[in-house]
């Protein structure tokens, strides 16, 4: 028998040699720590569950690779079975960056950020001898796509203005260039926010509630280079506003939404319905967003069942006071979604609009 001898070998290629795969490759889940603030906005517990589903799909990949160029604390580049026909393996080099927070992926020249707010990340790695053929990596399920081929929820900034003509809405965070943004801005009046002159924002929808209590006004952008902090929306007199911008990574440049329904005038509901939207593309992003008079709310949580949080926001107390919130869930195949219910704390009118963001 011939013999081939490696100075080392990583625990991904111990694993895919040995029977017992899933006890080491618990262990190998064990060396990579994964340490989230919830920053931007974003809940904790919505932070961990996103974390949780990067690591999952991190041992999907280094349970396929074939094999590895690049092992350091911070990043590891290694191959796999081809994945799009063209008979070629594809090469994925997972990185952290400490100074940015971030920890990425980069696949067929595309890099994308998959967490931000890490604040620590470390890969670890045990080495052995070892003789014989390296065992046949698992081949490419192509029903198991990971988080990496679905849109990306990357974080929001808000803010909350009281009695004002004009809220400057801060920009996320971290925001790169190439993301999508979308702008939401809700008041307390019959008057639609307008956003800032020249600061390249496309009105998705506006509407003024048939009580005249409330508005609600969606845009979007694609991020340039060098963002400012904020943009100012303003209207013509005093309001109350509450208002946010999220960003989102892994959408389809040439077509970001696959399908928008039309802003629903809802009247006094305590569970104000979001309206249904029907995709034509697999792995589309479904985003709720709504706009509720007063401030009868839970603040941080719209009480979308199944849904994962975005936010949840008011201009500030009492009867002349408006609120947003936001939430999402991915819809594997192209259909109906139905709608969804926010939840409120007491019967409010509402304007809700659902955007099906499809992916890259």
């Amino acid at each position: 028998m011939a013999v081939n001898q490696r100075a080392a070998y990583t625990l991904v290629e111990l694993v895919l040699s040995m029977a017992a795969a899933s006890v080491l490759m618990g262990g190998l889940a064990a060396s990579l720590f994964l340490t989230l603030e919830a920053c931007e906005g974003q809940p904790a517990a919505a932070a961990a569950t996103q974390a949780a589903g990067v690591q999952a799909e991190m041992l999907r990949d280094l349970g396929r690779a074939t094999g590895f160029t690049t092992r350091t604390a911070s990043t590891v580049t290694f191959t796999v079975p081809d994945e799009d026909d063209d008979g070629v393996e594809e090469t994925l080099t997972y990185a952290y960056d400490s100074a940015a927070g971030t920890l990425s992926l980069t696949r067929q020249g595309f890099t994308a950020s998959l967490l931000t707010g890490v604040t620590d990340s470390t890969f670890g790695y045990l080495s052995r001898d070892r003789t014989g053929a390296a065992p046949t990596p698992t081949p490419y399920d192509t029903g198991d796509w990971g988080m990496r081929w679905y849109v990306g929820f990357e974080g929001f900034a808000e803010v909350s203005g009281k009695n004002v003509s004009s809220i400057a809405v801060p920009v996320p965070v971290g925001v790169e260039s190439g993301e999508l943004l979308i702008s939401v801005v809700v008041t307390n009046s019959d008057e639609v926010a307008t956003p800032p002159a020249g600061g390249g924002w496309i009105e998705i929808d506006q509407e003024v509630h048939s009580s005249s209590e409330i508005t609600l006004a969606v845009w979007w952008k694609i991020a340039e280079a060098f963002e400012p902090l904020d943009y100012t929306f303003s209207t013509s007199a005093s309001h109350q506003f509450y208002g946010w911008i999220m960003r989102f990574s892994r959408y389809d440049r040439d077509n970001p939404f696959n399908a928008v329904s039309s802003v629903q005038d809802g009247s006094a509901s305590s569970t104000p319905a979001s309206p249904a939207v029907v995709s034509t593309v697999e792995r589309t992003m479904i985003l709720r967003i709504g706009a509720f008079d007063d401030d009868d709310i839970t603040t941080g949580d719209p009480g979308l069942s199944g849904h994962r949080i975005v936010t949840m926001g008011a201009s500030g107390s009492g009867s002349k006071s408006c609120s947003g919130g936001a939430g999402f869930v991915y819809q594997d195949e192209a259909a109906d979604s139905g709608s969804a219910d926010f939840n409120l704390n007491a019967s409010e009118e509402s304007l809700t609009i659902t955007i099906a963001i499809a992916p890259e």
